[in-house]
């Protein structure tokens, strides 16, 4: 991709920020960290640090790097792929942490949904 060296720099100085939400979104999950769908046993909501505004900050983090490799790498079969792969699981995952997030904590659950977006935050109105 034709892609202007300065835009590859303002991606290379995107990717401090954006590690930084991955790293406080792991720091702020703590022990509530897995890797794949489901809760433990003795799992809490997580409503600070980044997850203060957003419900799912590292799939947010995860589709960003992926933006930013596109962009570095100016390659489009190296980022679509990669952006298409980390999308597609956000769009699978979510609903189904959501759900099990409901299951578990039901209106404290439902009071945080309703004021935090998923990969955005809410545009207050």
């Amino acid at each position: 991709l034709p892609i202007p060296s300065a835009l590859r720099w303002l991606a290379v100085g995107l990717l401090v920020p954006v590690l930084a939400l991955l790293t406080a979104s792991l720091r702020a999950l703590g022990t509530n960290y897995r890797g794949g769908v489901g809760l433990y046993g003795n799992h809490t909501l997580v409503s600070g640090g980044p997850y203060r505004r957003i419900r799912h900050p590292i799939y947010l983090a995860f589709i960003s790097i992926m933006v930013l490799v596109l962009v570095l790498s100016a390659n489009w079969v190296l980022g679509a792929t990669g952006l298409l792969l980390v999308t597609s699981i956000a769009v699978v995952r979510i609903p189904i942490e959501e759900r099990e997030l409901h299951e578990r904590f039901g209106a404290e659950w439902e009071t945080y949904r309703a004021r935090t977006g998923a990969i955005l935050p809410r545009i207050a109105s």
